[in-house]
Formats: structure tokens, C-alpha cells, sequence
């Protein structure tokens, strides 16, 4: 079962760490434009068990990482801007709207302003965490049957009869088409692009030419493809600035060590962390910036003496700090 998962997959490997670094494979371009990774895959670690949290840094220094936020929405929020030269998905982020929230405010027929002041409550959670699974389902071109086995996935509060889900997921559907108007028209162009079967794509921004797309991998890969080119653009700059750095600058002796599609983990001194991660998300929403020139770009760094997956942003005399778990 799961222990027999984790003691032949990863427990080799974290016993190996214990003596030396560990050094995964990382294949630099998938069919998506992505990464992957082996030996261990560390772009899928199992959430739970304790198995991230093994991977510690060195003594006298500290993780940081940095996480682009709703980057594929803002990336499909470009590719609108580009084809179309509106979206109401970039105004969203233009006026500074979690996008998520603003569907969960229009499900409920809501103010923007009433639902932030709301997003706690019972009835406004529940129905953001079905706009955000709205939001990454719809945008790749899914039905609402497919939705349904993908909420599921998730956890969401759905009906248990099916019928009765994907009626919910139907009328949601809807409602999202009806609040991002241009995802008709954006699906009206996938659509003639695969009408004669599967079609080759040029990748907005880098040129990369992807093949044998059928109409769900042509939806999805114009704006993850943007921002997998974006993610790795930003990594290389990142990592330039670090090998180029002397002693005495901000980025000396920091490296990155783990690159998780939109987020990068880098370790680098503790003392100075606060200041290296500030310089660190700098160059991420920077270059991003660059690929995403028309649609906000939005980032956070976090400190964590340990890889922790759910670390928050913790600060102590205007400082940020190493989060730490309750």
C-alpha cells in the first residue's frame, strides 16, 4: 500500500540525503512546455507523511520560496489581451481582484466589495473553492461531466447524485462563461484550430512549436505553455544573478535547489534571508513582467527552516522570518 510506496520510492533517497546533497534529474521540456523531474520526482511529492519536510538546508542557512500566484489565469488573461485586446479576466487582476472570489461574488449574485468582507463564511468559502475549480477545469476546455470527476478530486461539497452534480456543474459553467464573456470567443478559435483533428501550435511569447494538439491540450497549453516559457525564464535569471554574484552582494552564496513549475526553492544564508528573498522575488515578477507585459504579476516569498508546503509569509519587527508550524 502507501508504506510500501514510501519506503521503496523515497525513503532510498532521503537515506542517500542524510550523506550528500541530493541531485534530481530535471528534464527541462515536456511535450507542455514544463519540466519534469526523477530520481526522486520532487515536483510531486506525496503531501503528507512527512516526506518534504525531510529535506532540510545546510547549517547557517535557510529555504525560501517563491510562489507566482494564479500565474496560468494571468497568463490566459495575456493570451485574451493578445488575440482579442480585452479581457475581463485582466481587469479583474488590473483592479486587483482575487479571480476566484469575484466568480464565487457573481455565483452569488454578490458585490465584489461584500464577498471580501464575507470570504470566510461558510456560503462565500464553499463557493470559491468552486470558482477556483471553475476557474483550472473550464479554462482547459472541460465539460461539466468531466468537471464533476475533477471537483471530486478535490474535495469540494458536490451532490452525491451524479445527475444532480452535473447539473450544478452545468449551471456553473454558465454563469462562468457569462463572467469571463471572452472565453467563447477564445474557445471559437481553439475550435477552428483543431476542427480537421489534431492541430500544431505556436507558443505565444518563445515561438516553441507544440504538435498533435487535440482541442483540450490546444486550450490549456496557450496559457500554461506562456507560463511554463515564463517560470523557466524567470529560473534562469535567478540563477544567473546567483553564479554572478561576488562576495558582499545581496545574492551571494544563495542557489536555487528545487524548481516546482511556478515556484522556485532557493537556500542561501539565514542571516541575510530577508534580504536575498526580497531581491529573489524581485527578478521572478520582473521577468514574468517581461512575458506577461499587459496583466499584474503577483508573487510572494516565504522563509522555512524545512520544506514546508503550507508556510505563510511570517514577519517579526518588519522582518521576514522563517515560518514555523504551530
Amino acid at each position: 500500500g502507501v508504506a510500501r510506496k514510501l519506503l521503496s520510492t523515497y525513503v532510498p533517497f532521503l537515506d542517500k540525503g542524510i550523506g550528500s546533497p541530493i541531485n534530481a534529474f530535471f528534464n527541462v521540456l515536456v511535450r507542455t512546455g514544463r519540466t519534469s523531474c526523477s530520481k526522486p520526482n520532487l515536483q510531486n511529492l506525496p503531501r503528507s507523511y512527512g516526506i518534504r519536510e525531510a529535506f532540510v538546508p545546510r547549517p547557517n542557512m535557510t529555504f525560501c520560496t517563491v510562489d507566482y500566484d494564479t500565474i496560468e489565469l494571468r497568463a490566459l488573461a495575456q493570451v485574451h489581451l493578445n488575440w482579442f485586446g480585452s479581457s475581463s479576466l485582466a481587469d479583474a487582476f488590473v483592479n486587483g481582484e482575487d479571480p476566484h472570489l469575484s466568480l464565487a461574488a457573481y455565483f452569488l449574485k454578490l458585490p465584489y466589495e461584500v464577498a471580501v468582507v464575507s470570504r470566510y463564511s461558510p456560503d462565500v468559502k464553499r463557493m470559491r473553492q468552486l470558482g477556483k475549480i471553475c476557474n483550472f477545469g473550464y479554462a482547459g476546455g472541460l465539460s461539466a461531466a468531466s468537471w464533476v470527476t475533477y471537483a471530486r478530486d478535490y474535495n469540494v461539497d458536490l451532490p452525491e447524485n451524479e445527475k444532480e452534480a452535473i447539473r450544478l456543474a452545468d449551471r456553473l459553467r454558465g454563469e462562468w462563461f457569462s463572467k469571463w464573456s471572452e472565453m467563447r470567443r477564445y474557445f471559437g478559435e481553439i475550435g477552428k484550430m483543431t476542427r480537421s483533428g489534431e492541430a500544431t501550435i505556436t507558443q505565444e511569447y518563445s515561438g516553441r512549436v507544440r504538435g498533435g494538439t487535440s482541442f483540450c491540450s490546444a486550450a490549456n497549453t496557450f496559457f500554461q505553455g506562456l507560463t511554463a516559457d515564463g517560470c523557466k525564464k524567470s529560473l534562469f535569471a535567478f540563477t544567473k544573478a546567483c553564479y554572478l554574484a561576488k562576495p558582499g552582494d545581496v545574492l551571494w552564496n544563495v542557489r536555487p535547489v528545487i524548481f516546482l513549475h511556478d515556484e522556485i526553492i532557493a537556500e542561501g544564508p539565514k542571516e541575510s534571508a530577508h534580504l536575498w528573498s526580497a531581491e529573489m522575488q524581485r527578478i521572478m515578477v520582473d521577468v514574468m513582467g517581461g512575458v506577461l507585459p499587459d496583466v499584474p504579476v503577483s508573487a510572494e516569498a516565504v522563509l522555512m527552516d524545512r520544506w514546508y508546503k503550507n508556510a505563510e509569509p511570517t514577519f517579526s519587527d518588519g522582518r521576514l522570518v522563517p515560518w514555523k508550524p504551530a
